[in-house]
């Protein structure tokens, strides 16, 4: 599944901090990868078992991070959104199950693993976990390293996946003092043409972000005017409208992706102009 997702679509929050990066998460993929096919081959039981422990230990320490940050998805599952709490549980069970039905005889000591490592001279067991990691590896990584991309102007960016799927992802600090490239893109029509002229506070959300709900309520409580709130794909599909906001949403052929909230204010359809209005980002939230 995390293969999948960087072989078809931008990953979430690339770019900022060292656990997003695009590379480090092939990398893990294919380390993890490796170390699946090694735990199937059965070598080295008692050092495999060590390893497996430092594994879950860290994935652990990350899921942690993530949920301390409050993050909305661990990523632990692709494209599947998985929050970092379930994800922590499900390693700490993991911790636990290898420390009760670890190998027999097994204590943590440095003698212990190195009475194992002649196993590692079966030159036909480890090669052939090298040549299953080797089948499997190389269509994953050509996959993981086809995607393009394509510069969209002041939109953003387009990513086209190994499967030929568009994603857009949406660069907001494209846009100040241009003109709104997402006008043309904005449905109904009768919003998108009263967008076009005067004084609006746009807000981009998606329907199941909290903090999304958090800043839309806020805006509503201080009596924000011209209040237009613009859905981002995938739509709440019972198709829930906002009470005391302009409703709307983005209409696009391709996926679109926008880190959410995000708050802007427009002046005759421009973005941020020094003398008419202020672009503020809100808090990192949802997808």
């Amino acid at each position: 599944m995390k293969a999948h997702m960087l072989a078809t679509q931008p990953i979430v929050g690339d770019g900022i901090g060292i656990l997003n990066s695009r590379w480090l998460n092939i990398l893990a993929v294919e380390l993890e990868l490796a170390f699946a096919v090694w735990l199937f081959a059965g070598l080295a039981p008692r050092l495999s078992c060590l390893l497996a422990f430092s594994c879950f230990i860290i994935f652990a320490l990350i899921s942690a991070s993530k949920w301390y940050a409050g993050a909305e998805s661990c990523n632990c599952f692709g494209a599947v959104t998985t929050p970092p709490i379930y994800t922590f549980l499900l390693d700490l069970l993991v911790i636990g199950l290898l420390v009760v039905f670890r190998p027999r005889g097994m204590v943590f000591h440095w003698k212990t693993f190195l009475q194992e490592l002649p196993e590692l001279k079966r030159f036909k067991r480890v090669g052939l976990v090298a040549v299953v990691w080797l089948i499997l590896a190389v269509p994953v990584t050509y996959a993981m390293m086809s995607v393009t991309k394509n510069d969209l102007a002041e939109l953003g960016t387009e990513f086209i996946g190994a499967d030929g799927r568009k994603t857009v992802l949406l660069d907001p600090d494209r846009w100040i003092g241009k003109t709104w490239p997402l006008l043309p893109y904005i449905e109904p029509s009768e919003v998108r043409e009263k967008l076009k002229t005067g004084k609006w506070t746009v807000v981009l959300y998606h329907h199941d972000c909290q903090k999304c709900k958090e800043v839309i309520d806020d805006l509503i409580e201080k009596k924000t005017e011209n209040l237009v709130c613009v859905a981002v794909p995938p739509l709440d599909a019972v198709n829930r409208q906002l009470q005391n906001v302009v409703n709307s949403s983005i209409d696009m052929k391709q996926q679109v992706f926008v880190e959410t909230p995000v708050v802007l204010s427009l002046a005759n359809c421009f973005v941020g102009n020094s003398e008419n209005c202020d672009l503020v980002f809100v808090n990192k939230g949802n997808w």
